[in-house]
C-alpha cells in the first residue's frame, strides 16, 4: 500500500507482501538446512519520485518465530538463541541504498538480541506501478549478535533471505 510523502511514498512492508526468513545449518540433526521465518513485522520502504527506493525499515516481533518443528520454535526463542522475553523486537533500518547497474546494495543497521551492527548486502530492486520488489540476502554471525550458546551443534552463519512482492 502507498502513502504519498511529499515527493516520495511510502510503501508499507507486511508480512502479506514480505517474507522474511533465516536459514539456519546444523552440525547434527536433519533436516540441514533449517528455515525458519518470522510472521509478525511491520516496516515501510520510502520510493522518490523517480521511482528508486531511498530508505528501508523493519521492526520484527522476535517471538512470532515458525519453524517446521514446535520444539525447534521453542528452542529458538528461549536464551540459548533470540531471548524473546528479553529482547521482543529485531530492527532494520538503512542508512544508505547504492544503486549501480546490477543491483542494489543495502546499507544499514541490524539490531538482534540488544547489539547493533552495520551490515551491508546486495539486493534487487526494482518499483513498478507503485509496487515494490526487492530480493536480498545476508549472511550474520550470530555470535556476534550474542547468540554464542550451542556453537558445537549450530553453525556461527546464519543466513538471512528478503522478498519483498512477487
Amino acid at each position: 500500500s502507498e502513502t504519498p510523502v511529499g515527493d516520495s511514498t511510502s510503501f508499507a512492508l507486511t508480512p502479506d507482501n514480505t517474507q522474511i526468513q533465516f536459514i539456519g545449518t546444523h552440525n547434527k540433526d536433519e533436516p540441514d538446512p533449517r528455515t525458519c521465518e518470522f510472521t509478525d513485522f511491520s516496516g515501510e520502504a520510502t520510493i522518490a519520485a523517480d521511482g528508486s527506493v531511498t530508505a528501508i525499515s523493519v521492526e520484527i516481533q522476535a517471538n512470532a518465530i515458525t519453524t517446521f518443528n514446535e520444539n525447534l520454535t521453542t528452542h529458538l526463542k528461549n536464551e540459548d538463541f533470540l531471548d524473546v522475553r528479553v529482547h521482543e523486537t529485531i530492527t532494520f533500518e538503512t542508512t544508505g541504498i547504492d544503486a549501480g547497474d546490477d543491483g542494489a546494495t543495502l546499507n544499514g543497521n541490524l539490531t538482534l538480541m540488544g547489539t547493533t551492527k552495520e551490515v551491508s548486502f546486495p539486493a534487487d530492486v526494482s518499483v513498478a506501478d507503485g509496487q515494490l520488489s526487492l530480493t536480498g540476502s545476508l549472511t550474520i554471525l550470530r555470535s556476534e549478535y550474542g547468540m554464542d550458546k550451542k556453537l558445537e551443534d549450530v553453525n556461527d552463519e546464519v543466513q538471512i533471505n528478503i522478498t519483498v512482492g512477487g
